[in-house]
């Protein structure tokens, strides 16, 4: 697997001269922060093997995201200690359930509900992701992460928090 930075926002990952992957750095920090994965490495990697159904529910127009926005604008309002609005703000699975953690119901319906979000991608030289590790943990590319993830939290932020002006 070969990694390739373009200089202009863009991770071309190939893999035999094939193209597996090409994406931001602003895709990669909004899917870590969606699917509560905080390594990077990992996030790729859950990128690659993601499936989405699409809508799930027409009714709704739901899609495998909702719940995941849903649990972000919930970890936001009980980060900022707004309970009242925390109270009114769930997180729903497909069917319309309450969801215990609207980030693990987006992993299922992408098919990564086997995704362990917890571990770090391991540093071994016969792992596949060594050069997509090595790609993304670059200074320059861990900032434009680290911006990219704020960035992304700042905007659920504007739509979720009360008198929130950027």
């Amino acid at each position: 697997m070969d990694v390739i930075d373009d200089g202009q926002g863009n991770i071309i990952v190939t893999d035999g001269g094939v193209q597996k992957l090409v994406t931001s750095v602003e895709a990669i920090a909004s899917w870590g922060e969606l699917l509560g994965i905080g390594d990077s490495t990992l996030v790729v990697q859950a990128m690659m093997q993601a499936k989405d159904p699409g809508i799930v529910d027409a009714a709704t127009a739901r899609n495998a995201w909702t719940s995941a926005f849903e649990q972000c604008e919930r970890d936001l309002l009980e980060d900022h200690n707004q309970t009242r609005r925390l109270a009114l703000k769930r997180a729903y699975t497909a069917t319309g359930a309450l969801s215990p953690d609207g980030r693990a119901e987006t992993r299922r319906l992408l098919g990564l509900d086997d995704f362990d979000v917890a571990t770090t991608a391991e540093d071994d030289a016969g792992d596949p992701l060594a050069p997509v590790r090595e790609a993304l943990s670059a200074p320059d590319v861990t900032d434009r992460l680290a911006r990219a993830r704020d960035r992304f939290t700042n905007g659920i932020a504007v739509y979720t928090l009360p008198f929130r002006r950027h």
